[in-house]
């Protein structure tokens, strides 16, 4: 089954890591979740002439466009982490929360960039970017929840 990308749905928390209140940010538009290790070189003698490589330190971030909405609460509640120099805890999934099975990731991230764009012929965004601050949660969701996903 492919999944169209409108269907996608990037969510904050405005309750607690304990008892999350799922809300969406509702004026996002293109999203991209990026996940990715650097390598790490155990290159020997013993390797007959060819690198060989390993996995090192893994990180993960999301970067998106949402309309300029100042008014807006998901609008207001990023641009206040990004001024407080605060994580806010995201959660990006492939579908509506509310769909059974939806997958997703959820962690919490620093806001390090909120850029304002003022394009000629388009609306007024603002180009976000959160950096993961710790190990993310790959989770599925069932009755408008998520848990985590086994053996993850």
């Amino acid at each position: 089954m492919s999944l169209k990308g409108y269907e996608g749905r990037l969510y904050y928390n405005t309750g607690t890591t304990g008892s999350p209140v799922w809300s969406p940010v509702n004026t996002v538009r293109d999203v991209t979740l990026g996940q990715e290790a650097n390598d790490i070189d155990d290159t020997s003698r013993t390797t007959n002439g060819w690198r060989s490589r390993i996995q090192g330190l893994k990180q993960w971030g999301c970067e998106f466009d949402m309309i300029y909405t100042p008014t807006n609460a998901a609008w207001e509640a990023i641009r206040a982490h990004f001024v407080a120099g605060t994580p806010a805890e995201i959660l990006v999934m492939d579908q509506d929360i509310t769909i059974d099975g939806a997958y997703g990731l959820r962690g919490f991230a620093e806001v390090t960039g909120f850029d304002k764009e003022e394009p000629l012929e388009d609306v007024q965004t603002n180009s976000t970017t959160f950096v993961g601050s710790s190990e993310p949660t790959y989770v599925v969701s069932s009755g408008g929840a998520v848990s985590p996903v086994a053996g993850s």
